[in-house]
């Protein structure tokens, strides 16, 4: 019989980090502390699993009354703790990689006694006892089991105690390395502690030094990767307040993301439940035997196992899976009612944004657009909306802004960041000039062949707007989208005294933003 994955099977459910991460993300959503089902099967399905010490670990840490109460006060605290958790979940994670990397020797010698020769066996029995109960007896192996077994008649060349012997030594080596995990945890409890709290501390410092709101908070933690770093601080809150100054950015976040018309077209819904049968007959009611846990309809059978000792565990596991045989009563007969209706259709309004990132775009436009940007991708996060980057100039890039932010909030717990991705709400700019025709393939493209993702997308066009229309047929086709239900916004960025742009009479909305280009001597 061949153990040799058993440890890394056993070791592997805790050597992904995004179990771990779901966790403490439930918790930061709801306040609500998760529970992990140990209900798994074994060799007897009523067996529980072993501990996982990385999920105990964060059950103390959300349980602790010090801190949950304050990273649960607000959402950036909350993210605060989101983060820096998840953090050390990568680095633990990381940890664990290794640690089996160095009991991997170990495990290969307790494969390799399996095929020893029976000379080997013979020579080589007592000390491979020794050197086991050296390293193991403080973890369950029994030596002395194992002396008596092979001592007597045959019982070196009885190939079932070979097995027994690498099955237990595995156990201990499971049990070694799960509590060494938990004491080391332990150990780095007060570093993972003062990490939150040091970060905590730092927003109250910000809060009070900039007279940030919770929203302007949360912004800058996301804008800083996780940090809270004088370096460019300031800058960054001058990108998150330019809304303050110009309300049209607002305007513009209120308007897409809507939400089909709820006077839109039926559709016919089934409504499903059940109706309940109480015929009673002048003579037994009993309709035959089913499966269940109803303790007032047992089988006699099933009493008689709960009343052995020796079967009330498999009785226990009956019962928890419903598996129990009862009898089937006439009178608790469901029969499944259903009733047709009609609902109206509505469906989540997508979101594409296209983002002119040519040189004249630079400065004050830039900050604009970045402070816009921003405020959409927490509106998708928000309302749950496909939502789609289009980051134009000479050249064109399209980007997932749901992905890239899942992405971001990743590289914020220390995995790495996809080469396309670039930092929360930082847009690269390629400079150069502008084409219009690059930007509207890509954007026709999108709308045409998501299938039916971006059908009656809010299209937002964010520009100063000076490059030319190259085709007079441009305009035609966006009237067949507008007809169709698709909306095009504008944000034109202008200087003041500059004229109107004729693109301008493409959509349905256009939002004006003039700003005094500063003079340079």
């Amino acid at each position: 019989m061949d153990f040799s994955g058993r440890l890394f099977l056993l070791g592997a459910d805790m050597m992904d980090s995004s179990k771990y991460i779901k966790f403490i993300e439930l918790f930061v959503t709801t306040g609500r502390v998760p529970s992990l089902d140990r209900q798994l099967m074994l060799s007897r399905p009523w067996e529980s699993v072993e501990q996982d010490p990385l999920f105990d670990f964060l059950v103390s840490l959300m349980q602790d009354k010090s801190l949950a109460p304050k990273v649960l006060s607000s959402k950036v605290r909350a993210e605060i703790f989101f983060t820096k958790t998840g953090q050390f979940i990568n680095e633990c994670v990381h940890d664990i990689k290794f640690m089996h990397q160095r009991a991997y020797t170990e495990i290969k010698r307790s494969e390799d006694v399996q095929i020893w020769g029976k000379d080997e066996r013979r020579v080589m029995w007592r000390k491979l006892l020794a050197d086991i109960d050296g390293g193991y007896a403080d973890y369950g192996f029994d030596s002395r089991f194992f002396m008596r077994l092979f001592s007597a008649e045959d019982g070196v060349d009885d190939e079932l105690n070979w097995e027994k012997l690498s099955m237990d030594w595995r156990e201990a080596m499971k049990t070694k390395f799960r509590l060494q995990l938990a004491a080391k945890l332990e150990r780095q409890r007060p570093v993972l502690v003062l990490r939150i709290e040091n970060a905590l501390k730092a927003l109250d410092e910000k809060i009070e030094l900039y007279g940030m709101t919770e929203k302007e908070s949360l912004r800058l933690w996301e804008m800083t990767s996780g940090t809270w770093s004088e370096t460019e601080f300031e800058k960054k809150l001058n990108i998150v307040r330019a809304a303050d100054k110009y309300p049209e950015i607002e305007e513009i976040v209120e308007r897409m993301g809507r939400t089909a018309d709820s006077n839109g077209s039926d559709r016919l819904a089934v409504a499903e439940g059940s109706r309940m049968l109480l015929e009673h007959s002048s003579g037994s009611d009993i309709e035959g035997i089913t499966i269940g846990n109803d303790l007032n309809a047992l089988l006699p059978s099933e009493l008689a196992q709960y009343a052995d000792d020796s079967m009330v565990s498999l009785f226990a596991y009956k019962y928890l899976t419903k598996n129990l045989q009862t009898f089937r009563y006439k009178s608790e007969i469901t029969q499944p009612s259903r009733k047709l209706s009609f609902v109206r259709a509505a469906r989540k309004g997508p979101m594409i944004v296209c983002i002119d990132t040519s040189a004249s775009m630079y400065g004050l436009p830039q900050q604009i657009e970045q402070s816009l940007l921003g405020r959409i991708e927490v509106k998708a996060e928000e309302l749950d909306r496909d939502c789609f980057l289009i980051d134009f100039s000479v050249s064109v890039r399209a980007i997932d802004l749901r992905e890239r932010r899942k992405k971001n909030r990743e590289a914020r717990l220390g995995k790495s960041r996809d080469d396309y991705n670039f930092a929360s709400n930082h847009i690269p700019f390629i400079g150069g000039g502008t084409s219009s025709r690059k930007l509207l393939c890509t954007l026709f493209d999108t709308l045409d062949n998501e299938g039916d993702r971006y059908v009656n997308a809010d299209v937002l066009i964010i520009s100063d707007f000076l490059m030319p229309i190259d085709d007079c047929s441009i305009s035609g086709r966006i009237r067949s989208y507008q007809q169709t239900g698709t909306r095009f916004y504008a944000l034109h960025i202008t200087t003041d005294g500059q004229e109107d742009s004729q693109w301008t009479n493409l959509f349905d909305k256009v939002f004006t933003i003039r700003y005094r280009q500063a003079r340079r001597y």
